[in-house]
């Protein structure tokens, strides 16, 4: 279940695992400490990055030739440079998270540095997101929130 989850969202938090288990967040944590501990092959299948967990790097690398011919699977859509998928990321984190940094969509989605800093910097300049430090310490949040 928690696989599945992360194959369509690019991250799950200890809530959305305990409802999608229908459990309290002490079985949702469990269940993640446990999924954790798997491998694909010799990496953990899932990693955990700040209050939220994500699909390991070469989990993630496995499932992407799905996307293409023949199968088409709808998987990993968040792992992408394409500025919308990006975009939907950050509105995701920034409502579970409060604020974002480069890092964390680098993390997120894969994309590089300068790209995500461009998104970003876009939708600040969009009036979308709200800036706040300089630097490596910059990070942005919803506007408004």
């Amino acid at each position: 279940m928690i696989v599945d989850l992360l194959l369509h969202a690019p991250f799950v938090s200890l809530d959305a695992v305990g409802t999608a288990l229908q459990t309290d967040p002490e079985g949702a944590g469990a269940a993640l400490r446990a999924a954790a501990q798997c491998t694909a092959p010799d990496a953990p299948l899932i990693d955990r990055y700040d209050d939220a967990w994500l699909l390991g790097a070469t989990a993630r690398e496995a499932v992407m030739p799905a996307r293409r011919a023949p199968w088409f699977a709808d998987v990993v859509g968040y792992a992408s440079t394409d500025t919308d998928e990006c975009r939907a990321t950050i509105r995701l984190w920034c409502r579970a998270f409060k604020k974002i940094s480069t890092g964390d969509l680098m993390r997120l989605t894969g994309v590089s540095r300068g790209t995500a800093q461009k998104i970003l910097t876009t939708m600040s300049d969009q009036q979308e997101l709200h800036r706040t430090g300089s630097g490596r310490a910059t990070s942005y949040q919803l506007a408004g929130a």
